[in-house]
């Protein structure tokens, strides 16, 4: 068993839900850290869903975020493989994420 700590992620949320992380190929992972930076000059909102779209799947809800700030959430996200992270803003490409954590294989 390998186990890799490095950047899983990086990019831009959509304003329509999309993934922003899976593990790849046999791999499984715990995220342990994501970085959210709105880039506009205007506040945005923002949500993140794990394992599906539904409010239960809901883990980081609806937070509003200013013109250039910063949110981080440190923690463990346990994501065997084929799961999912999902977020959505209220306007696309405005806040860019970087997930940081462990890839097991």
């Amino acid at each position: 068993m390998a186990n890799s700590y490095k950047t899983l992620a990086q990019g831009q949320v959509a304003a329509s839900v999309g993934t922003i992380y899976t593990p790849s190929g046999s791999t499984s992972a715990i995220v342990k850290e994501i970085i959210f930076l709105n880039t506009d000059s205007a506040n945005r909102t923002l949500s993140v869903y794990q394992n599906g779209t539904a409010a239960a799947n809901q883990i980081f809800g609806s937070a509003t975020l200013g013109p250039g700030e910063t949110v981080v959430f440190t923690g463990a996200i346990t994501l065997a493989n084929g799961d999912t992270l999902k977020a959505v803003a209220d306007s696309g490409s405005k806040i860019t994420y970087t997930l940081e954590g462990v890839e097991i294989s």
